[in-house]
């Protein structure tokens, strides 16, 4: 077996077996933000903690029945050298045990090469103020790209060899409908994900052209519908969240669907076409986990016969992303939160859950002119109110803020997202107050506070993830001269599962001492103190 790092090692592992990071640290009675740390690599347990014998245990379970043959055979193969490794014939339980032991000793050399203690991301030293957040593996956040890939321009081969190679001809082909002058603003694009590996993992650059080139295409008014099949791994529901974050609100439109039923094409397929160009069919030919060989198909006949199945495929599917018109989204947001959960908010302005409700009078006075409309929003913030004290004593509730919209609250006294309400500076200093009395008076209420910076990194979005049943979001205009907020709307339980992953993960990330609650209050002590 190469050397691979016990990070790597471990997320391999929970992928074949679509396990989540929480699930396994449920299995082990350990918190799930500990297992998180041991994928990134942040910590790695001691040999002598037991740890590797436990998750062997726990991996392996199962394994022994006939409908985990699949899984049994990628865990197999990836723990073998080459095609000549004989771990087939060898027990799971020896096979699983020996790779977590090797790569366990790996990370710990490097370790104490690197003169790395394997300590809690909270006692990192704050460097900067992106590396703490730099998480995204899209096209936003990637460095710049390089040109030592090529691809094929004037004859992408029928057929083609490795994933790499299917990759740069997707590239290709979708470059090439993107400059024919006949298909403009009319483009269709098709993308399948049934495989239980993300196509692009690995190839990061070739990752940040793809997501350039799609993005160019729904800039330029083309429809990008998409299918996926869902599974409990996490890993792979993040890419679905990064896509939903990255390809909403363009021109064109981003439409995303899953099937109904969970599970994976065994082995892979996969289908990328543009309509009326081109096709590329993806097949696992010599593996179960992923494609490795494609055809090419150019020929408008053949292109239209694989546009017909796609879209008796789309036929059959559920829309994971619901778009919602403006009332739609505050009934929703109000029907939401009558459901107890946890209740987690990154915010480009403050949260009316944050306001005393005489305040929240006076900006709704200002803001509705029409007295029945805005009775029905007083009513719709009151049901919610009502729920966010209901709940703030039982669930946890985290909200995420850039520091600048305090900023511009205290020196500029308004909202950012109200341009007609400019509170007195008393009406200021009692919101603020009103934020320091729940930090103080609730354990389970937390706010994090982060540069404009780490906000461009997370995204021009806000979302409202409540319980693990609903994910609002508000993608903010792409571009000057589009002023169109897009809402959408998620209640498929894995990927509002996911969108609740991705939050920690965010949350984790931000320097500990923007979200440490005393540091918090004291901040906003400061700003009451030095403005009000």
């Amino acid at each position: 077996m190469k050397n691979i790092t016990f990070g790597d090692c471990l997320a391999e592992l929970l992928a074949i077996r679509e396990w989540s990071a929480a699930k396994l640290g449920r299995t082990l009675m350990v918190d799930s933000s500990y297992v998180r740390r041991w994928i990134r690599g942040e910590r790695t347990p001691a040999l002598n903690s037991g740890y590797a014998e436990r998750m062997t245990e726990a991996l392996c379970e199962g394994l022994d029945k006939a409908y985990r043959e699949a899984q049994l055979i990628a865990i197999l193969d990836f723990a073998s050298n080459d095609q000549e490794s004989k771990e087939r014939d060898r027990p799971v339980h020896e096979v699983v045990q020996e790779l977590l032991h090797r790569s366990q000793v790996y990370s710990l050399s490097l370790g104490l090469a690197n003169g790395n203690s394997y300590r809690p991301t909270g006692k990192r030293k704050h460097t900067s103020d992106t590396d703490e957040l730099h998480i995204r593996g899209t096209a936003e956040s990637l460095p710049p790209t390089s040109e030592k890939f090529t691809f094929p321009t004037e004859h992408i081969p029928k057929v083609i060899q490795g994933r790499e190679g299917i990759l740069k001809a997707a590239i290709a082909m979708l470059k090439e409908a993107l400059e024919d002058s006949s298909i403009e603003k009319s483009g269709e694009l098709l993308l399948t994900f049934q495989s239980e590996r993300d196509l692009f993992e690995g190839y990061p650059e070739l990752r940040r052209y793809w997501y350039e080139t799609v993005v160019q295409a729904l800039n330029s008014g083309w429809t990008v519908k998409h299918v996926s099949r869902l599974t409990k791994n996490v890993n792979r529901s993040f890419r679905l969240v990064e896509e939903i974050l990255d390809w909403t609100n363009y021109p064109g439109s981003y439409f995303l669907y899953h099937f109904g039923k969970y599970g994976l094409n065994n082995p892979p397929f996969e289908m990328m076409v543009v309509k009326g160009k081109g096709a590329i069919l993806g097949f696992a030919a010599g593996n179960h986990t992923e494609i490795d060989s494609g055809i090419y198909l150019d020929g408008i006949d053949a292109v239209d016969v694989i546009a017909g199945y796609t879209g008796q495929l789309f036929a059959n599917v559920e829309p994971l992303l619901r778009r919602l018109e403006i009332e739609e989204f505050f009934e929703l947001n109000s029907m939401k939160d009558r459901k107890s959960g946890n209740h987690l908010l990154y915010m480009q302005d403050l949260s009316f859950l944050t306001l005393p409700l005489d305040i929240i009078k006076k900006y709704i006075q200002v803001s509705i002119v029409d007295d029945e409309i805005r009775l029905v929003h007083l009513r719709r913030i009151e049901d919610s109110l009502q729920s966010f004290y209901r709940d703030i004593g039982h669930y946890r509730m985290r909200h995420i803020y850039p520091m600048s919209i305090f900023e511009r609250l205290v020196k500029l006294g308004r909202y950012d997202k109200n341009p007609y309400y400019y509170p007195e500076g008393e009406d200021i200093a009692n919101h603020l107050n009103h934020m320091i009395g729940l930090l103080e008076d609730y354990d389970s209420f937390e706010i994090a506070l982060i540069s404009d910076s780490q906000s461009q990194l997370i995204g021009n979005t806000e979302w409202d993830i409540k319980g693990d049943h609903t994910v609002l979001i508000g993608v903010m205009p792409r571009n000057y001269d589009r002023d169109h907020v897009e809402l959408l709307a998620i209640t498929e339980t894995t990927i509002v599962g996911a969108f609740q992953g991705y939050y920690e993960e965010i949350w984790e990330r931000i320097h500990p001492l923007h979200r440490d609650k005393d540091f918090v209050i004291s901040w906003l002590r400061d700003l009451i103190g030095f403005y009000l």
